[in-house]
């Protein structure tokens, strides 16, 4: 981001006791989210007033972040200390309308030696044309409004003052309708109305009628939105990704509206349980340039719909994750998709060992998420040797210790030395041996152990020994490390995240050791 001097935000705020708001702005981006107290969001250094923080400039990016006013304390209703905090504010004029707003909205007591000190704030000021102030952002492409149940349609027919405008995230902006997403301006190329529960199919034509240049459509949880208004993209002949993740109101119908564009390649219908066999023949049929599709969790797909995906060989990420009624048949019907770099295969329980070789011809294959398929273990990691491209691989609840493994046998992970991202929580059986086991993997860069119960400081000493490009480490919930195996870890030169919640057995001078290190290490605890 560029720098820039001071944060402003066009936009005037009202917040509840029970929310965080920040606004971030910087020439090319405005972004509010709001988040309840139990999620705070302080990421840059600022001047701390009971639960309000006014926050500098870091590095071009400029925010500011109130709280609600539970926990403020007695000392900071001090009259003194108020009027002293507001005519601070007051000083700054109307280049930060958004600190003073937001400032008047922290509590009763803040808000009434607010209006003692400074002129009231109101919407109009904000109406009124000023070369100054919205000459500021002439250059805004990006506005994001996060969880913000207080933006309105008004506050949208503001977003017209943004000439270069294009993209518009909203996301739980339950008080939007299609009167306000009208007042968006034409040209917008990325449009996300996620959990934006007033919109509905005829709110969508409306406007969808009005952004042709339309590339990016998100409606996720959009419950009033059903096929009908699927109709309406086909006004929008320029989109290439749709998100219509729990829109349950979307079925087979629907799909077939979204996979006649001509420029579809992304298409996500994750948890619609209206979703069938049907709608995937569809897209096999019409849809052939598409190559990202997200199925998880759609309860009514079978092996014959996963069949029709065959025809789709430009395919590059299949998630397929969580459809409960898939057998060990749906891989087979995966070889022909030999462009597959991404495969999401999490929670199909009916797979086995044997069912994995169908993978072996995806030789492209990068990612690849087996958590939680539990008839799996390491007999069915051997039909994997081939994916030597393969650098990221999820094997959560899976038992891969391989104790009736022969002797002297290599384990079949350690065949995949291209491993950089490895998840192995999850498991009674992993232990300090296994660790010692996968000494070959010397590329990984991520990995999890977390619950793994039985690793000791040994098996920290040989993650420190075999793993050295090790940045990201999970050992959440492995209750045998200590204080001696966690001092290990110092000695990982390019270390930054470390996570040791639930580690009984660290105290708070292993986890300082970890913190005052030269390069500090970031800690989930």
């Amino acid at each position: 981001m560029e720098n820039c001097s001071t944060p402003r935000c066009p936009l005037p705020r009202q917040f509840t006791r029970k929310e965080t708001l920040q606004a971030r702005v910087d020439p090319t981006c405005v972004m509010l989210t709001a988040t309840p107290p139990s999620e705070p969001n302080m990421e840059h250094p600022g001047a701390l007033v009971g639960d309000a923080v006014f926050e500098q400039p870091d590095d071009g990016v400029d925010s500011v972040t109130v709280d609600g006013a539970e926990g403020v304390s007695e000392a900071l209703h001090s009259d003194d200390i108020l009027q002293h905090i507001m005519s601070a504010l007051a000083s700054l004029g109307t280049r930060e309308l958004a600190a003073r707003s937001a400032a008047r909205q922290v509590c009763r007591a803040w808000r009434e030696i607010h209006d003692l000190v400074v002129d009231r704030l109101e919407p109009r000021h904000l109406m009124v044309p000023s070369a100054d102030f919205w000459g500021r952002f002439r250059a805004v492409h990006t506005f994001a409004s996060h969880r913000c149940t207080q933006v309105t349609n008004d506050t949208l027919g503001l977003l017209r003052s943004f000439p270069k405008l294009s993209c518009v995230h909203l996301f739980g902006c339950m008080r939007i309708d299609e009167k306000g997403l009208q007042q968006l301006p034409i040209g917008l190329t990325s449009l996300q109305l996620s959990n934006c529960t007033l919109l509905n199919d005829d709110g969508l034509h409306a406007v969808l009628s009005c952004q042709p240049s339309l590339k990016k459509l998100e409606l996720c949880w959009c419950a009033k939105i059903s096929d009908r208004a699927m109709q309406a993209v086909q006004k929008c002949s320029q989109l290439t990704d749709i998100d219509l993740e729990g829109t349950f109101g979307v079925g087979d119908k629907g799909i077939l509206q979204a996979a006649a564009l001509p420029l579809l390649q992304t298409l996500g219908v994750a948890w619609n349980s209206r979703i069938s066999d049907t709608g995937l023949r569809h897209l096999a049929a019409t849809a052939l340039q598409l190559t990202s599709l997200n199925a998880k969790g759609c309860s009514k797909i079978t092996d014959a719909g996963i069949a029709a995906l065959g025809e789709l060989t430009r395919l590059r990420t299949l998630d397929i994750s969580q459809c409960k009624q898939l057998t060990c048949g749906a891989l087979a019907s995966l070889r022909p998709l030999c462009s597959l770099t991404e495969l999401n295969l999490r929670e199909l329980r009916s797979l086995t060992n044997d069912s994995l070789s169908s993978l072996s011809g995806l030789m492209q294959l990068k990612c690849l998420n087996l958590a939680w398929c539990t008839r799996v273990n390491w007999r069915g990691l051997r039909h994997l040797s081939g994916l030597c491209d393969l650098t990221e691989l999820q094997l959560a609840g899976l038992e891969l210790a391989g104790a009736d493994l022969p002797n002297e046998t290599p384990h079949p992970l350690c065949i995949l030395v291209s491993l950089v991202v490895l998840n192995i929580r999850e498991s009674a059986e992993h232990d300090d041996a296994f660790l010692r086991s996968l000494a070959p993997l010397r590329r990984l860069t991520h990995l999890s152990v977390s619950r793994c119960g039985q690793i000791t400081d040994d098996g920290i000493a040989s993650i420190v020994r075999q793993f050295t490009r090790l940045e990201v480490l999970d050992l959440s919930w492995c209750g045998l490390v200590t204080d001696a195996g966690v001092a290990s870890l110092t000695s990982l030169p390019v270390l930054r995240k470390v996570d040791l919640a639930y580690c009984r057995r660290v105290t708070t001078e292993g986890r300082d050791l970890l913190r005052q290190r030269a390069a500090p290490i970031e800690l989930e605890s």
